[in-house]
C-alpha cells in the first residue's frame, strides 16, 4: 500500500496526505488563509480552495450545471441532486424527536428549520440542560437517549448557534459510543444550530 509521504506539521494533526498540493489545501484549514476571493463587484467574498470559489460564483451566474436524470431539475451543487433524488425515493429519513412530535423530513436541514421554528424552546431547554452535566452517565435512560439524538444530529455543525448559548460547552462524544462516559470532552453548542436548528 502506498504511504502518503505529506504529513501536517501542525501540533495534534497528524493528518497525511498522497499529494503536496492535498497537504497545501488542508494546512489553509489550520491557517485561515484564503487566497481566492469573489471578483463580483460588492461581494469580495475569500475562499481557501478554488472549487469552493466556483461554486460560489454560481450564485452570482445562476449557472446550474447538475441536473436529476429522474425529473430535470437543475443544481448548483452536485450534492444538492444527490439529498433531492431521496424525493424521488418517497423516503423521509429525518424525523423530529422533539416533544413526541414524529414529523417525518427527507432532508436534515429541513427537520432543523423544523425543529427551529417550532421546538425553539424546547431546544433551548436542551441546551441549558445539556451544558450543566458534567457526565453522560449520570443522564436517565431517557435523556441520554435525547442527548445522542440531539448530538447526531448536529455533529458536523461548526457554525455559530443563533442565540442559543454560543460557544457553550456541552458534552460530546457520547454518540460514537452509547452510554459512554466522556467528562473531559465536549462539544460547544455553537454547533447546535448553526446549520439550520
Amino acid at each position: 500500500k502506498p504511504r502518503k509521504r505529506y504529513e501536517c506539521t501542525f501540533p495534534s494533526c497528524n493528518k497525511s496526505f498522497f499529494q503536496k498540493t492535498h497537504l497545501e489545501i488542508h494546512t489553509r484549514a489550520h491557517s485561515g488563509d484564503k487566497p481566492y476571493t469573489c471578483n463580483e463587484p460588492g461581494c469580495g467574498q475569500k475562499f481557501s480552495q478554488m472549487g469552493n470559489l466556483k461554486t460560489h460564483q454560481r450564485r452570482h451566474t445562476g449557472e446550474k450545471p447538475f441536473q436529476c436524470e429522474q425529473c430535470g431539475k437543475r443544481f448548483a451543487q452536485r450534492g444538492n441532486v444527490r439529498a433531492h433524488r431521496i424525493v424521488h425515493e418517497g423516503a423521509k429519513p429525518f424525523v423530529c424527536r422533539l416533544e413526541s412530535c414524529g414529523k417525518q423530513f427527507t432532508q436534515l436541514g429541513n427537520l432543523k428549520s423544523h425543529q427551529n421554528k417550532f421546538h425553539a424552546q424546547t431546544i433551548r431547554t436542551l441546551t441549558d440542560k445539556f451544558a450543566t452535566l458534567p457526565d453522560v452517565s449520570i443522564m436517565t435512560p431517557a435523556d441520554r437517549d435525547l442527548f445522542l439524538y440531539f448530538a447526531d444530529l448536529y455533529k458536523n455543525s461548526n457554525r455559530g448557534i443563533k442565540g442559543r448559548g454560543k460557544d457553550r460547552k456541552i458534552l460530546a462524544g457520547a454518540s460514537a459510543q452509547k452510554g459512554a462516559t466522556t467528562p473531559g470532552r465536549t462539544m460547544s453548542t455553537s454547533s447546535a444550530s448553526g446549520s439550520g436548528m
